[in-house]
């Protein structure tokens, strides 16, 4: 074919027109631009003449003839448009290729609409964005062109006519197509998705148009085109996948709403059932008022569980529908990734378009079904198979995108939404971070990179998102102990409140623990009587394994984790439509565990405070801080007394306001900025491990006195051994009573004084009066422990003790009846045993 010939495949117009339809300008044999005649005569160039002759009947390729130096603005606009859809141009920078087969039609319908000109102008400049290294400088060009289009639109609006035209249409479209090269957050192109869907609610289905560039540019407004690609052979047709523009965005304005029947009238098409992505996309017609109608019943709008049930049929019956389509995508995907020249065996050169197209097919695909269990997740019960499909759905979108990168810019931009999707079916904060800086990174192609963290505000409009500032919450509250229970109290009482956000709330806590001698008592976690007081369903569990949220609990969107215990399962916690907060009685990093208020007494921090967190759904205490107490903290009170009980009811109540006001401030919708956090004055942060039996085990010949009282006062249960012969098997335990405390005056005569500081660290002993029965004494138990640098007093007291299986009694009474005394000494009147 000669240079300056555009070959168009013979589909692109109707049989029973003329090859250019009427009023379209074409170049005649003196290279004048002219009209061709309203009776369907076109001028051609004959090979070898110079002369042109009117076509009688449809040629198999028909060539718009376009000079290397064009008369006209027209004729230049033709020809630059004309290069952007060449067959031979790549995926990477075909614009046909990836916004649709309508694309061809367009250099003949220039010169016919005003609006279509400037909107073509303007469409290349966008495009030029991406091929310039200094793209970005046109962007005050850009913007002057885009603000001239929209001003041409308004007038062929105003045109009953041409506000008809397929033409206007397509500038419109045009402008849309811009919006990824110009974008700005509530500027007036974000308008144009809803005046296109009113314009697709009046046209209808497509199959009724006879006019191949309007049914083509309909089609590109909907979801999918099956077309032959260009330069194909015959009969070798392969369906090929654009953007899904309308249907997407519709999950994603809330402005847009259509009723299933006009969702089906417009999908309504053979072109659909051709190919397993149309029949996927006819799936996804449906999800949109599925989706709003899964809301309905989050806001408590349903007026009978049979309603539910209906609703959670039909959204799995839905997946199930889509099974077959995503089996032969992903069939296809394997045997073209397998061999790229499966598809096209006889011509190599096609490979990379097949190996991209089944690409972002499967991806699209992928992407449809995540949307359909995000229905399912609405309505359904036993979360836990729905959410790891997704998950698992989200990895394979996020590898295909990699695979896709040699296909970028546009070969590659379908993929953007489908990374959306990921981001919200992913179940841990990884892969949704992964998916997240993967659109990110292909979204930098285009110059409206700068504004792209604006499409965060795009939620999709089901189970996990909505218009999120007036969205109710429903929180399902975790907690066990007496720390939880203040969070819980002040939670309800905000509850009560006039402008509260919060409709309800259901607790979980563990189950009741049979203590005490012989375990005979049950004792309920300190959460459960405080939730059957407000009058809050509980629901005791001691392993999310198994576990779902029962009815009353399934619609919540938000947890709440307060000295819990238990990790959150990523099904629940990804179920949850605003994830989870934690309240932590440390400045975070520091202390950094389940066990922060113990080991800031152990530790003897004189400062500590409360952290607000999001729930990470597979490691305690690594979630974003929204909310902390300001450096360098809160003084703890009377840091050398105050007891782990007495520390958990000072910051209960602070945490507690803490999460109220986190709530009421809306801190948990995303996206989360999180807060400055303390390095405890440039310490490296610090651990708070579980409590174990061999933290309270003391051993006085290792310990100084100032560490073994820090741990009674945080851990109230330290034990010690005593060797009472040379065997093995001769040990006894002792169990040191909370009472322990430093020595004070009078505890110790002054007779005794140097004798009793002499006793070796770690060995028990009593002051008793001479003719005292030891065995009957109330006199307390002491030990000395290590002593410290600087070599003060070492000596603790402990007023009772326990030893063994024995009952708890008085210090040296309890010792003498178990027999741990040596021969006394005796001073005087006192005696040390």
């Amino acid at each position: 074919m000669r240079s300056g010939v555009v070959m168009l495949s013979s589909n692109v117009y109707p049989p029973q027109s003329s090859v250019i339809p009427p009023r379209t300008r074409v170049r005649g044999a003196d290279g004048s631009i002219s009209p061709a005649s309203d009776s369907g005569g076109v001028a051609t160039k004959a090979a070898g003449t110079g002369t042109g002759s009117a076509a009688q009947s449809p040629p198999s390729f028909e060539l718009l003839t376009i000079s290397r130096s064009p008369v006209n603005d027209t004729a230049r606009l033709a020809s630059a448009f004309a290069d952007k859809i060449k067959p031979t141009l790549g995926v990477q920078y075909n614009l046909a290729w990836t916004y649709g087969d309508y694309l061809n039609h367009v250099p003949a319908r220039l010169g016919v609409n005003e609006a279509l000109d400037s909107a073509t102008d303007t469409f290349l400049t966008a495009f030029a964005t991406l091929t310039d290294p200094l793209g970005k400088r046109s962007n005050p060009v850009l913007l002057e062109k885009y603000g001239q289009t929209l001003a041409s639109l308004r007038r062929c609006l105003d045109d009953p006519v041409k506000a008809r035209s397929p033409e206007t249409l397509c500038a419109i479209l045009f402008l849309w197509n811009c919006q990824q090269f110009i974008w700005q957050r509530n500027g007036p192109i974000t308008a144009h998705a809803d005046g296109v869907a009113q314009i697709l609610k009046l046209r209808g289905n497509v199959d009724k148009y006879h006019d191949p560039f309007e049914s083509n540019l309909l089609l590109s407004l909907r979801a999918v085109v099956v077309s032959a690609p260009s330069g194909g052979a015959k009969g070798s047709a392969v369906a090929d996948v654009r953007h899904p523009f309308q249907l997407f965005d519709s999950l994603f304005n809330g402005r847009i709403t259509f009723t299933d029947q006009e969702w089906v009238s417009m999908f309504d098409s053979q072109l659909y059932d051709l190919s397993p992505e149309g029949q996927a996309v006819q799936r996804l017609t449906r999800v949109p008022n599925l989706m709003r109608r899964s809301k309905a019943f989050l806001m408590g709008d349903l007026d009978s569980q049979d309603q539910l049930a209906d609703l959670e049929k039909e959204a799995h019956a839905l997946r199930a529908e889509l099974e077959p389509a995503l089996s032969l995508v992903r069939q296809r995907w394997e045997k073209v990734s397998a061999n790229p020249d499966s598809v096209f065996p006889r011509k190599p050169h096609l490979a990379g378009l097949a190996h991209c197209h089944f690409l972002r097919s499967y991806a699209l695909v992928l992407a449809i079904a995540i949307l359909i269990n995000e229905t399912r997740l609405a309505v359904s019960l036993d979360a836990a198979e729905i959410l790891q499909e997704s998950h698992e759905f989200s990895l394979e979108i996020i590898n295909l995108s990699r695979l896709a990168s040699p296909y970028r810019p546009l070969g590659a931009s379908a993929l953007g939404v489908c990374l959306l999707t990921a981001e919200t079916g992913a179940a841990d904060a990884e892969t949704k971070e992964s998916a997240r800086s993967l659109r990110m990174e292909f979204a930098s192609d285009f110059q409206g990179y700068q504004n792209v963290e604006a499409r965060q505000d795009l939620h999709l409009k089901s189970a996990r998102s909505d218009d999120v500032d007036n969205d109710p919450l429903r929180i399902l509250f975790c907690g066990t102990d007496q720390f939880s229970v203040a969070s819980l109290q002040a939670l309800a009482q905000y509850s009560k409140t006039p402008g509260s956000n919060v409709r309800s709330i259901d607790v979980v806590t563990r189950t009741d623990k049979r203590v005490g001698r012989g375990r005979k008592l049950v004792r309920p976690p300190a959460i459960k009587p405080a939730a059957q007081e407000l009058g809050l369903p509980v629901h005791q569990i001691d392993t999310f394994r198994g576990w779902s949220p029962p009815t009353t609990a399934a619609a919540c969107n938000l947890i709440v984790a307060v000295s819990f215990g238990l990790l959150i399962p990523p099904r629940i916690l990804g179920a949850a439509k605003y994830g989870g907060l934690n309240v932590h009685p440390s400045m975070l990093p520091d202390l950094r565990g389940p066990a922060p208020i113990q080991w800031a007494i152990i530790l003897g921090r004189e400062r500590t405070g409360v952290s607000l967190q999001t729930l990470h759904p597979t490691r305690f205490d690594e979630g974003i801080v929204l909310d902390q107490t300001p450096p360098p903290g809160l003084e703890i009170p009377q840091p050398d007394d105050i007891t782990a009980q007495e520390l958990t009811s000072y910051l209960a109540l602070i945490g507690a306001q803490m999460l109220v006001n986190a709530i009421r401030n809306r801190l948990y919708i995303p996206p989360h900025n999180a807060v400055g956090t303390s390095n405890m004055a440039g310490k490296d942060p610090t651990r708070a491990p579980k409590v174990t039996s061999e933290l309270c085990a003391i051993d006085f010949e290792a310990l100084t006195k100032p560490e073994i009282l820090r741990r009674n006062r945080a851990l109230q249960s330290l034990h010690g051994f005593v060797r009472f012969g040379p065997e093995p098997s001769q040990v006894l335990r002792i169990n040191f009573g909370a009472d322990m405390r430093d020595i004070r005056d009078g505890d110790v005569p002054e007779e005794v004084r140097v004798a009793a500081q002499a006793m070796p660290a770690g060995v028990p002993y009593a002051i008793i009066a001479a003719h005292e029965n030891v065995n009957e004494s109330s006199e307390p138990l002491i030990i000395n422990a290590r002593p410290d640098k600087y070599q003060e007093g070492c000596q603790i007291v402990i007023p009772t003790i326990t030893v063994s299986s024995r009952a708890k009694g008085p210090g040296a009474g309890a010792a003498a009846r178990a027999k741990l005394f040596s021969q006394p000494e005796i001073f005087g009147q006192t005696t040390i045993r």
